[in-house]
């Protein structure tokens, strides 16, 4: 089956003898046709050039229509979207075949589209129905008291319609609206002479137009004003033949007025709700909401963050790449369910949902996006910050934890070298689903051990383990006491002491009065400021609400990765000291 040119007024084909036009071999390019973004935008824009609402999907146009006689797929070329048709003026390259004239039909009208060299114009056919054609050719009977004979290619200009009265449609193309007249015309010099001297020509032409319109009440009150107006027309441009610029010079300035007062009422109005909506910028200048949302001090610790962690810098971009496929293959989805969001923003989603404990549906309402989102969202960065942050190292040396240890513990114990504790966390699991029973998700405790460092600093984070597991067998399994080398201290719960300690083991573990059983019935003021340093330490970690909530089950498999970032995360927040000897360091 030869292919046919879908431009309108082209006939241009394509059959076993190759076409040309001119001597120029011709080409038949493929409408556009997919599901991404790119090919539905440039479908878009086909279809608007070549004025088409529809179109199958093998549907073709020629060579012919482009500039350079071929199609380009650079969006900056001339010819990413064709723009030679016979309704427009740059008909250079197109054949007699496709060319094809509108005139407007008004009688003194000149406008034709051979000389609409700006496309401001446009010619519209008159209406199929019978009686709204009829009352369009009486519109211009009554003004020039001349017969119009209408057949299907009869035009009439869009300088006879009032602004607001044309519209473009879907496809581009600007039509008439519905049960719409033309009102506005250019009279005659003669005509005009003949009423600015009370002709009783003329004045017998305007009365038997009125008299002859008989389409109702409605028509009436339509023309009148149009009437009206004509009849003022010669007083206003005395024999110039000319638009009475006057009230339409007043009529334009007062709607460009309005329109300017407009603009700026909805301007007003966006900036007002872009400052309510929730995402980080209407949050800069606010450091306790951001310590409050984040954790972090304010602004520019969280944004120095961000940027130490960006996912599109050179050395992070292929992580990034590997952890959202890894993500889509977990969900089942494809593509990217983050991309309305600014990665910032979706950072800032992470920090509101860990340190506040907010629910996907929450988040979904706040950030104005699906629940399959957020959750999607949630899971690459978790599993980007695991990746990204656990490549620090945060063990540190002997000599760095003595330079930083805060005074408290220099008169208690001096030798301390880290602070153990261990934090439930709360999961959502899938039941096993039983046949002849609805399957129920089940409640899981997990526990994982923090070491803290003096100063305050997260040192080390283990995996979690189950929850019915004791703490001295954690802290057995998660080798931490083999990372100490040197004779120490490590203070921790009574919880912690292992029964029968191995002699491998350089640093015995001790037990501050505070968290003995028994308790200390009269601590000294040092014992006092340990205390209260030691629970403020940990609770740079245990204040992310999302612990004391339970973990949903389309997180549950990432539940680890995010109890380590969330750790990590906690050496980022403000220092527990002010002075240099508070400065926790990774």
């Amino acid at each position: 089956m030869p292919d046919t040119c879908s431009a309108v007024g082209c006939k241009n084909r394509r059959q076993r003898k190759r076409a040309t036009t001119d001597g120029v071999e011709l080409h038949f390019y493929r409408i556009p046709w997919g599901r991404t973004p790119q090919k539905i935008e440039k479908r878009r824009l086909w279809m608007q050039a070549i004025c088409r609402k529809k179109l199958p999907e093998h549907a073709r146009i020629c060579s012919a229509h482009f500039v350079s006689g071929a199609a380009s797929d650079d969006p900056k070329d001339p010819d990413y979207v064709p723009s030679l048709f016979s309704y427009n003026s740059n008909i250079r390259h197109l054949p007699q075949t496709c060319t094809h004239m509108d005139k407007c039909c008004v009688p003194n009208c000149c406008n034709d589209s051979r000389y609409n060299q700006t496309q401001s114009l446009s010619f519209h056919p008159f209406p199929k129905s019978l009686e709204l054609k009829h009352r369009w050719v009486q519109k211009i009977t009554v003004k020039f008291g001349k017969d119009l004979q209408v057949t299907k290619d009869t035009r009439i200009c869009s300088r006879h319609f009032r602004k607001s009265d044309i519209v473009t449609d879907e496809s581009g193309m600007r039509v008439v609206k519905p049960r719409v007249l033309p009102s506005k015309f250019q009279l005659s010099r003669a005509y005009s002479l003949m009423t600015a001297l009370g002709s009783d020509v003329a004045d017998s032409s305007l009365t038997e137009g009125t008299v002859q319109d008989t389409t109702g009440p409605s028509v009436h009150k339509q023309e009148a004003p149009d009437e009206q107006e004509s009849a003022n027309i010669p007083a206003q441009t005395s024999t110039c033949g000319l638009w009475s610029s006057d009230n339409e010079t007043q009529d334009v300035q007062t709607q460009l007025h309005l329109a300017s007062d407009r603009i700026n009422a909805l301007e007003s109005q966006c900036k007002t709700l872009i400052s309510k909506l929730f995402f980080l910028e209407r949050f800069s200048s606010d450091s306790e909401c951001i310590e409050y949302y984040t954790g972090f001090a304010d602004y520019e610790t969280l944004k120095a963050v961000y940027m130490a962690l960006d996912p599109l810098s050179k050395s992070n971009s292929l992580r990034w790449t590997e952890v959202r496929r890894y993500c889509n293959l977990t969900m089942g989805t494809t593509g990217d369910l983050g991309m309305p969001l600014k990665l910032i923003d979706q950072f800032f989603m992470f920090l509101c949902y860990v340190k506040q404990g907010f629910h996907e549906q929450d988040l979904a309402v706040r950030f104005n996006l699906s629940v399959k989102s957020v959750t999607y969202i949630l899971l690459v960065w978790i599993n980007y910050l695991f990746i990204s942050l656990r490549k620090f190292q945060i063990w540190p040396s002997r000599k760095a934890v003595d330079a930083t240890m805060p005074a408290c513990f220099r008169t208690t114990y001096p030798s301390t070298r880290v602070i153990l504790d261990c934090t439930d966390v709360t999961v959502q699991m899938p039941g096993t689903e039983i046949p002849g029973r609805d399957s129920s998700d089940v409640i899981l405790t997990f526990k994982g051990l923090l070491g803290i460092s003096p100063n305050g600093a997260v040192i080390f984070v283990s995996n979690l383990y189950d929850g019915c597991i004791s703490n001295y067998q954690i802290t057995k399994s998660s080798r931490i006491l083999n990372l100490i080398v040197d004779p120490c201290t490590v203070l921790a719960r009574e919880s912690f002491q292992i029964p029968d300690v191995p002699s491998t083991y350089k640093s015995p573990i001790v037990v501050p009065s505070f968290w003995s059983r028994n308790g200390e019935t009269h601590p000294t003021q040092e014992m006092r400021e340990l205390k209260q340093h030691i629970e403020r330490a940990l609770a740079h970690v245990q204040d992310y609400r999302v612990f004391r909530t339970i973990i949903p089950r389309s997180l549950a498999e990432s539940a680890n990765e995010m109890w380590m970032v969330c750790a990590l995360l906690a050496n980022f927040k403000t220092s527990l000291y002010p002075d240099s000897s508070g400065i926790r360091t990774l």
